[in-house]
């Protein structure tokens, strides 16, 4: 995203071994802070030693699987570069054994030929750690977006049986 304006403090509260955690950020024009001046984003991101800010995502789109957590915005990153995905969006869905596994929601590059699962699924292991690779594949239309372009993330459900990973 870049360094903080002037004027700007920023700082990553609860950060895991990764640096990821809740960013904050503290000014003077900022409002609808704590009692220490702070307004808690909830955003996911991470300051690098050179003061460049990385988003990760929202909070409350973390998907946890058997304790791991995945970003949706990294999985969604390297799904996007697939030359058979026009748009995606991944969400967590409840899992027994795991606590939530990883979908995805894909919108084909040509809806007459969506991407094999498969295709989607190897091109994801070369880039991601196995635990965040989609285990289920679910082909869309299009996704559910705000009026600011942002995918609503609440309104993706599965229509029923999904495509399970081997």
């Amino acid at each position: 995203m870049g360094r903080a304006a002037p004027g700007v403090e920023l700082r990553v509260r609860d950060a895991a071994p990764d640096g990821v955690g809740e960013i904050h950020a503290r000014a003077d024009h900022l409002f609808r802070t704590d009692a220490e001046g702070w307004l808690h984003s909830g955003d996911l991101g991470r300051v690098a030693e050179d003061g460049y800010l990385y988003l990760y995502g929202r909070g409350s789109d973390m998907i946890i699987r058997g304790g791991e957590n995945v970003h949706p915005l990294e999985v969604e990153t390297v799904l996007a570069a697939h030359p058979g995905v026009a748009d995606v969006a991944v969400t967590g869905a409840p899992d027994e054994r795991l606590g939530q596994t990883v979908v995805a929601f894909v919108v084909p590059a040509d809806p007459d030929a969506p991407p094999e699962p498969a295709s989607l699924r190897a091109h994801a292991r070369t880039r991601l750690s196995g635990f965040k690779v989609p285990v289920r594949w679910w082909f869309v239309a299009d996704l559910p977006h705000n009026a600011n372009g942002k995918v609503v993330r609440q309104r993706l459900r599965e229509p029923g049986q999904g495509e399970t990973r081997d």
